[in-house]
């Protein structure tokens, strides 16, 4: 289910938001996953966990909040056409006329959501990184290359010293919001070139599928090093 601890921050936030606009929470909105506006009975918040049937709600604007957690949860073309398939005819169709859908989530694939929706286009993408690089659009100010996002809560130091410790693919997608797939972890493979007009020693290795009933492909490489 939703976790409770963030509906409980939201309900408080517009419990304190509402009086600057006369308005108020409805009495009888105890519940920290749907509440109303009071006079407005179609005003207010309703959530839902990920892959849930909103029967009967429509919405104005629309928040999907990190719908993925972790790799396995859309490694696949299977789950990542379920999860889309999710929102287009779960979600999306529950939209009143001249709703707002935003999407806050980490980059896990560049075949997720996100990345489907780029590529229909007609869609306008926020990107912040945890460390500017070269060619970023500045949205909270002017950054220099490789400086923090937010330096008061994350320095520089303190990320450099994360990318330290986790995985290639956990750094690209939780901060830098670079999606990379499992085999591009340790090399871009568009990146390599094959040159068969330098002369040395060479070699050839082969990664065998052994493992029985769950080996990979055999896999095999003949390198030259011209050193």
């Amino acid at each position: 289910m939703l976790n409770p601890v963030f509906g409980r921050k939201v309900r408080g936030m517009c419990k304190e938001a509402l009086p600057l606009f006369g308005r108020r929470l409805s009495p009888d909105s105890d519940s920290v996953t749907r509440f109303h506006v009071d006079g407005f009975p179609h005003g207010g918040y309703v959530g839902y966990p990920v892959g849930a049937i909103p029967s009967g709600d429509g919405f104005d604007v629309l928040i999907v909040d990190d719908p993925i957690k972790t790799p396995e949860d859309f490694d696949t073309q299977k789950k990542r056409d379920r999860m889309f398939e999710w929102f287009t005819d779960t979600l999306k169709v529950r939209g009143n006329p001249g709703a707002s859908i935003i999407f806050v989530m980490a980059r896990w694939h560049k075949d997720d959501i996100v990345g489907r929706l780029e590529t229909q286009g007609g869609w306008d993408v926020v990107t912040m990184r945890a460390l500017k690089e070269e060619g970023d659009t500045d949205y909270l100010g002017e950054r220099q290359i490789g400086e923090a996002l937010r330096p008061k809560h994350l320095s520089t130091e303190t990320l450099l010293e994360y990318k330290k410790t986790v995985s290639p693919r956990s750094w690209a997608a939780n901060y830098q919001q670079k999606p990379i797939t499992e085999e591009s972890n340790f090399f871009d493979v568009t990146k390599l070139k094959i040159d068969t007009g330098c002369e040395g020693r060479e070699v050839r290795a082969w990664d065998l599928a052994a493992s029985e009933g769950k080996g990979h492909w055999t896999v095999g490489a003949k390198l030259r090093s011209d050193g």
